[in-house]
């Protein structure tokens, strides 16, 4: 009996994961149906978001061109645009599914259950970003140095991470529906925060009144191309002698009173700050960092000159930015030297239009090819509803980009310190003032807190037994303690990147199923009809991408940016051929494929009713419209406001003490009537 009990233990793990209700099992009713102002709201809100300030300084630091940036972003975002448009949004209306729910059909319960674990994790890691550059603004009146490493070098930081997290978990736990409305009231302010600190920065670089201008002033200061980058190197004596290309003006070493020294001033060397980072070897093939000693080196013209005494002989010289800028190597611009093997030529990749266009576009990908938004276009009344993706795509991803892009140019200029250890925190801070804090931190808190809630609800399917708020907890003890180690000011980019391609090849296999297997006469939902827990191709099929993948770019043979298009084709390849030769190809007596439309009375789920009330609470009373378009008109002076006052400072007209001051107060009162708007306009009619 006890043996009988366990297997039916073993059998109920997928039957108690059927009883979520987190993820619909049925279409949606037709009365659930959003318009098309509904995702062009949620796009524009959603995508403006914390990370926006650490993407657009990236471009900078990665030494990103103007042209490169601003046409490179036109097109990569129309890719994604097309991809929401022409995928994603007609596989979601043409089932009106999740795709949790539609993968479970298609590749069984157990690959879906693989894809949330994944899914989780990587929301995790999303959410502790978002907390990571809130922190970096709390901790300013604190007098914490900015984090920019992969460990924190202050202890203090650590505990502003703690408390920051604490308080972002706590409410992704309560769910307080007014925070919800709160976080829609800051999305606009956030958005011309963006473009405020754009035109108070702007006239720190230069002068600019046409675009003639404004391109001859971002070139040199803001996307100024590739960094100094190692050229070649020579040995000379028991000294190796290195030279470098793409170095505007001259090197200088940067030192703790952010003290610039040349090699025309007089005692640099002895007075000024040294070069940290340089290590030599005295061995051809050095196999770890145990066989290179520390070097000292000194800048001679547009040489360095690299020594030890321990090595008579070098044979392979090698430089790390050091952690701090105390002893950074970089030039006029304070871009910093990138990181360099000579004999390995380990050169610098700079990033190059393609690179831009390509990030652009897999920025998002597991939400669009990926398919994770088939949750949010399902409630679309058309196909074509994903174009509304082009107001999160173009606000977000290329206004914000670029004006985080401009600010990050003229904090550095303001403090003399390299972008690359800054924090966003900090950049706001030099640009806008105290509103330049409250819009990070706001933007990390309003974007971390749905990113947590999905990582609990993806965590779900390994927990069926847990309570929501457990499971919330626990995922954001793992988000808090990721966030603690601030990586994500220099490797978002990377991050964003692997992100996408891990989720693609899912995309690919159930668009392979929905449109393919029809097209070739193949049943689709063929392993849901023979009650299979696992597809096999399909597992087959995203494991083989992943290691192509993998050994493609770890190899160098393809940059991370470009793995998109290689890993989708051969996940459907891959999952053709094995399909076809696993009975995908054969009918049963069954009539009806997966993902048909099928008329039902279901209601939403509790967890997704949330993202359909905007048709419950379209209707307000009479009492309440007159008090709703005061407020209205109140909050929307104040985002004129806001953007009106930058625009002062950007003709000269007013002081940028006198405007920071201002917008404090601007943003103040839009809050408070913006929110009174928001509570005015929810109210139900009676």
């Amino acid at each position: 009996m006890a043996e009988v009990e366990t297997l039916a233990e073993k059998k109920s793990v997928f039957e108690r994961l059927d009883e979520l209700n987190e993820f619909e099992r049925t279409p949606i009713t037709d009365d659930k149906l959003q318009s098309g102002r509904y995702f062009a709201g949620m796009f524009a809100g959603e995508h403006v978001a914390a990370t926006e300030f650490v993407i657009g300084a990236l471009f900078v630091m990665w030494g990103a061109r103007t042209g490169d940036v601003i046409f490179g972003l036109l097109l990569g975002n129309l890719f994604a645009v097309l991809s929401w448009t022409l995928v994603c949004a007609p596989i979601a209306v043409q089932t009106r599914l999740t795709l949790y729910w539609y993968l479970r059909q298609i590749a069984g319960p157990a690959v879906m259950v693989i894809y949330n674990v994944c899914n989780a994790v990587l929301y995790c890691v999303l959410a502790g970003c978002m907390i990571t550059v809130s922190a970096s603004a709390v901790r300013i009146p604190f007098n914490i140095p900015p984090q920019t490493g992969w460990i924190p070098t202050d202890p203090w930081f650590v505990v502003v991470v703690i408390g920051v997290g604490t308080v972002v978990v706590l409410l992704a736990i309560l769910g307080f529906k007014k925070l919800a409305q709160f976080a829609t009231v800051c999305s606009p302010w956030m958005l011309m925060m963006f473009v405020a600190g754009a035109l108070m920065a702007l006239p720190l670089l230069g002068h600019v009144d046409s675009w003639a201008s404004f391109k001859e002033v971002a070139e040199k200061q803001i996307w100024t191309g590739p960094p100094p980058v190692y050229q070649t190197s020579s040995v000379e004596g028991h000294e190796v002698v290195v030279e470098f290309e793409n170095v505007h003006g001259r090197l200088i070493v940067v030192g703790d009173a952010v003290q610039a020294v040349a090699d025309d001033e007089a005692d640099a060397m002895e007075s000024g700050p040294s070069i940290n980072g340089f290590k030599i070897a005295a061995v051809d093939n050095p196999q770890s960092d145990a066989d290179f000693v520390p070097a000292q080196a000194k800048i001679e013209g547009d040489r360095v000159i690299v020594w030890s005494d321990d090595v008579e002989t070098p044979k392979v010289v090698s430089y790390t930015p050091p952690a701090t800028p105390d002893g950074l190597l970089c030039d006029e611009r304070r871009v910093p030297v990138a990181a360099f093997d000579s004999i390995v030529g380990n050169k610098f990749e700079h990033i190059s239009f393609w690179h831009i266009v390509f990030f652009a576009w897999i920025c998002n990908l597991a939400m669009h090819l990926g398919l994770s938004d088939m949750a949010l276009f399902r409630y679309a009344k058309k196909s074509w509803y994903g174009v509304y993706s082009a107001f999160g795509m173009y606000l977000g991803h290329y206004v914000a980009w670029i004006c985080a892009g401009i600010m990050g140019a003229a904090a550095v200029k303001l403090g003399s310190i390299p972008l690359a250890y800054l924090d966003s925190g900090q950049v706001a801070y030099t640009v806008l003032g105290w509103c330049g804090v409250i819009a990070v931190v706001i933007a990390g808190w309003t974007t971390s807190n749905p990113t947590l809630y999905r990582a609990g609800l993806a965590l779900q399917v390994v927990t069926p037994g847990w309570p929501r708020w457990l499971v919330t907890l626990a995922a954001g003890a793992v988000t808090t303690a990721i966030a603690c180690f601030p990586f994500v000011f220099r490797r978002l980019l990377d991050f964003v990147g692997i992100y996408g391609i891990l989720l693609v090849p899912v995309g690919a296999i159930v668009v392979v199923e929905h449109w393919g297997f029809p097209l070739l006469g193949w049943q689709r939902g063929w392993a849901a009809k023979r009650n299979l827990t696992l597809n096999v191709p399909a597992l087959i099929a995203w494991v083989t991408a992943l290691v192509f993948a993998v050994v493609a770019w770890q190899s160098g043979w393809i940059h991370l940016f470009f793995l998109v298009i290689p890993v989708w084709l051969l996940t459907a390849v891959v999952y053709i051929v094995l399909a076809g030769m696993s009975g995908a190809a054969r009918k049963t007596e069954e009539t009806q494929d997966a993902g048909e439309n099928v008329p039902s009375t279901a209601q939403t789920s509790a967890g997704d009713a949330s993202t359909a009330t905007g048709s419950e609470h379209s209707a307000t009373n009479g009492a309440a419209r007159t008090p709703r378009l005061v407020f209205g008109a109140a909050a929307l002076v104040c985002l004129l406001l806001s953007v009106g006052l930058p625009a002062a400072v950007f003709a000269q007209a007013l002081e940028v003490e006198t405007a920071k001051t201002g917008m404090l107060v601007v943003a103040i009162a839009y809050f408070v009537t913006g929110t009174l708007y928001m509570r005015y306009r929810e109210q139900p009619q009676s």
